[in-house]
């Protein structure tokens, strides 16, 4: 049994003495980058008792322990900090997996200017200076904004100017009690564990927030609070675990700060002071990557420019999943699927979870021959009806497995220091870890998939991955950083095995590191079937968006429970506009198991969300590009809106479309709207933001709001993704001063644009296939123009059979009807 990992245990631990970086000196100086030799000072914390309250001071014991530090810029907005507590093996090259880009280009175009007092970095957008006595390190913009400023040693020795006694004792005593827990740049040695642990202290603005982190499920603003990153079974969404623990966060003074360590990491976010934030990493190697923007919408590609681009899953994966745990027999599998045909619910894929082995959770990757008598006829059937299936599995072995006896032979499983598999307890026995460090381990059991791509499944749930016993002994990594590192190294195996097979990569992930991004799709674990949970789920998609994962699932209906038929359809009308919707529980989470009603709203939305498919999918394209999620806090497009700061109960899906669903019992909220023009989807309605709106919404309504500008492409009615082209092609356009789209098509990239002021103008660019264009928000038009032909106005009953022309559909509102050709098109409204 691995014990859980103590992550306050330095902390706590009062005999550790601190070496806190006192001073620095030259030792290396290069046109990107510089290396300082740093001197501390050992401090050793005690407690004072102060009329009768307990503080903490550190009194100076002595000279620390040696550290280096180096400073340099990978890009002209990417400082990289590494602290090292040591005086060899320098510098450390730290490869670690998380880390896509080559670490050993550097711009050349930083500028060194120095003096006895301190030395300063510079390109054209960053100053850093380093203070050499008292040590301190400072950021800032070329303008002269303070971004990082961080805490020196200095402020454990001297006292307050013109102060020279508190109660008359010395104030070099008592002033460290004002600092307690706030421990600057410097290290500290458990020798029972020959651990050092290296840790930082930087100041925070009164205004300050601060995001990501990963999926974590606080309140989108971080602040306040303090983060551990040890990945953790969250058994649900309402714990401070997490499934997805990233070191990476924003700040709103314009700056990322990323952690390129997998061991564990505590983040104090003003939790002990408010006025700072402190990070303790259990290494002593502390690696990291200032990244300046000032926009979020910088920050984040600059992230995955060293971490890596997120991939993009196939289109069909944009459809709905429909799943349980479990389907557990093929006449059950193909019943579901001509259900949902029956019903008109389009999806896409049927999802087999912990039951097509002979014993439920064995894990031996082979279908029960008594349960499923005929895989692969039933998935070549499944694909004739336009269903994809996937299967679930984890990165555990039975010891009742085939396989259990082949891994223990040739060492491909996490080991106990003789040498022996390290069992974790399963729900069926005791199971072996595979170790996915081990480059053969990844080869044999990646080998094991083959036959089930054969017969042509589609997908891997790769469940789990959050439990790596931290004392295990792996092939190439140290136990501890390989408990946080394992969900990476995991999914990208399955990933690219499914690449290897398929030609397209995607995995259904429920555990994540930085740089997994790469390898989607990502859900957001097992959340209860409660309408608290449902309310705070939103708040691990968000934060996992503004860490470069663009997409994100939920389990409609929670998967603990059975929803209410309330529940179930609140749940279906925010979980079917994420990336990637699935229905998936213990029980039923099929939509007619929960009455007509719910079976009724689930099919508008769900027939919604497939007319724009075309919009998803351009925008995925576009997230992968840019990083930016698809379900989108509202503080990245307004970022210097402070009432966006905080709002993590609606988002924007992709850039255009607000969702702001009911998460509780009743019927209403107050949805705010940002800077610019609005639209009601529902009514039409034109509002103007900045406001906040009190809004009712009965069971039959999502509330959801289109952006002024928007230009939607909408597809014809389907049952799964590919089932008929997208001709004719509805653009939906919301006019707004000038706006443009790129649809992306095959291999087709259409730009559509839209100005108005005067008149409405609609540029249509290349592509053979018809269009119907819905322009919203309008007077009634005098004209239509399709380039110079003045297009005649008919009746909408006329307009569906003519291939050219217009018709006043209702108030507001123009259709138009263009025929297909080649040429770039330009329509005036007039």
């Amino acid at each position: 049994m691995s014990l859980p990992f103590d992550l306050d245990a330095f902390v706590n631990n009062y005999d550790l003495p601190l070496h806190l970086i006192q001073a620095a000196e030259l030792v290396e100086q290069h046109g990107f980058g510089l290396t300082l030799r740093c001197t501390t000072t050992q401090f050793q914390r005690r407690y004072r008792d102060r009329y009768g309250t307990l503080t903490e001071i550190a009194e100076p014991s002595g000279a620390g322990v040696p550290m280096l530090v180096g400073i340099n810029f990978h890009t002209p907005e990417i400082v990289r900090v590494q602290v090292y507590a040591g005086a060899d093996d320098w510098p450390p090259r730290n490869r670690t997996p998380m880390i896509a880009a080559d670490l050993e280009q550097h711009t050349r175009s930083a500028r060194v200017e120095h003096d006895e007092h301190s030395i300063t970095l510079r390109t054209d957008t960053l100053r850093v200076t380093v203070d050499f006595d008292p040590w301190r390190l400072t950021i800032s913009s070329r303008g002269g904004d303070l971004l990082f400023d961080t805490l020196p040693a200095s402020v454990f020795q001297h006292p307050p100017v013109g102060a020279s006694s508190i109660g008359g004792g010395s104030i070099t005593d008592a002033w460290p009690w004002f600092f307690r827990h706030l421990f600057p740049f410097g290290c500290a040695h458990d020798p029972e564990t020959d651990r050092t642990q290296t840790f930082f202290t930087a100041r925070m603005r009164y205004d300050e927030h601060l995001y990501g982190f990963g999926e974590q499920f606080s309140a989108i603003d971080k602040r306040g609070s303090k983060i551990a990153l040890w990945q953790a079974n969250a058994a649900g969404n309402t714990w401070p675990t997490s499934y997805k623990n990233i070191p990476f966060f924003m700040s709103s003074r314009g700056y990322g700060l990323f952690i390129n360590s997998a061991y564990p990491i505590t983040y104090h976010l003003g939790d002990q002071s408010h006025t700072h934030y402190s990070v303790h990493l259990q290494d002593n190697h502390l690696d990291m990557f200032f990244i300046y923007g000032p926009a979020y919408k910088d920050i984040l590609p600059r992230y995955t420019s060293l971490t890596g681009q997120p991939g993009l899953p196939p289109l069909w994966s944009f459809g709905l999943w429909m799943s349980r745990m479990s389907y557990n027999e093929q006449t059950q599998v193909e019943t579901v699927a001509a259900d949902l045909r029956d019903h008109q619910i389009p999806c896409d894929v049927i999802h087999i979870d912990t039951d097509w082995f002979a014993d439920p959770w064995v894990n031996d990757l082979t279908f029960s021959p008594e349960r499923f008598p005929d895989p692969q006829g039933m998935i070549a059937r499944l694909r004739e009806q336009g269903f994809r299936l996937t299967l679930w599995q984890i990165p555990y072995i039975a010891q009742t497995s085939a396989f259990y006896q082949e891994g223990v032979a040739n060492g491909y499983f996490a080991k106990q220091p003789d040498g022996s598999p390290w069992l974790v307890d399963g729900f069926f026995g005791s199971t072996a870890v595979i170790d996915y460090s081990n480059p053969d381990a990844v080869a044999w059991i990646q080998s094991k998939f083959e036959p089930l791509f054969a017969m042509g499944v589609a997908a891997i749930k790769t469940d789990f991955g959050e439990g790596a016993p931290h004392d295990a002994e792996y092939a190439t990594v140290d136990g501890l950083a390989m408990h946080n590192l394992y969900p990476l190294l995991y999914n990208q195996a399955i990933y690219e095995k499914t690449v290897e097979q398929t030609g397209e990569g995607i995995v259904w992930g429920r555990s994540a590191y930085a740089g997994s991004q790469r390898y989607p799709v990502h859900w957001g674990g097992d959340p209860a079937v409660l309408w608290g949970d449902l309310g705070n789920l939103w708040h691990g998609g968000l934060s996992l968006g503004l860490c470069g994962f663009p997409f994100w699932s939920v389990d409609i209906g929670g998967f603990g429970g059975t929803p209410s038929p309330e529940l179930y359809t609140r749940w279906a009308q925010a979980g079917l506009f994420v990336s990637h919707p699935r229905a998936h529980g213990p029980i039923a989470r099929e939509p007619w198991a929960f009455g007509a009603r719910a079976l009724d709203i689930f099919r508008k939305y769900a027939g919604l969300r497939y007319r724009l498919i075309p919009y998803l999918w351009s925008t995925a394209n576009h997230c992968i590009k840019t990083s930016l999620p698809v379900l989108r806090p509202l503080l990245l497009d307004w970022q210097d809106d402070p009432t966006t700061a905080t709002i993590d109960d609606q988002w924007l899906f992709g850039e255009w479309i607000m969702i702001a669903p009911i998460l509780d019992e009743s019927d209403h909220r107050q949805v705010y709207l940002p800077a610019g023009r609005w639209f009601d989807i529902w009514t039409g309605q034109a509002l103007d933001g900045p406001r906040w709106l009190d809004v009712t919404a009965p069971l039959e309504v999502l509330p959801m709001y289109i952006r002024g500008g928007a230009i939607l492409p909408m597809a014809p009615d389907m049952d799964y993704i590919g089932q008929r082209a997208w001709d004719p092609l509805t653009l939906d356009i919301y006019p707004d001063a000038e706006s443009a789209f790129v649809l992306c098509d095959g291999d087709e990239r259409i730009l559509f644009m839209c100005r108005s002021n005067h008149e409405t103008t609609i540029r249509i660019g290349e592509g053979v296939r018809a269009y119907e264009v819905l322009v919203h928000g309008l007077s009634r038009p005098e004209s239509v123009t399709l380039d110079e032909t003045v297009l005649v106005e008919t009746d909408e009953a006329a307009l569906v059979a003519q291939a050219l022309g217009w018709c006043w559909l209702e108030e507001q509102v123009a259709l138009i009807k263009l025929h297909g050709t080649d040429a770039v098109r330009t329509l005036r409204i007039r």
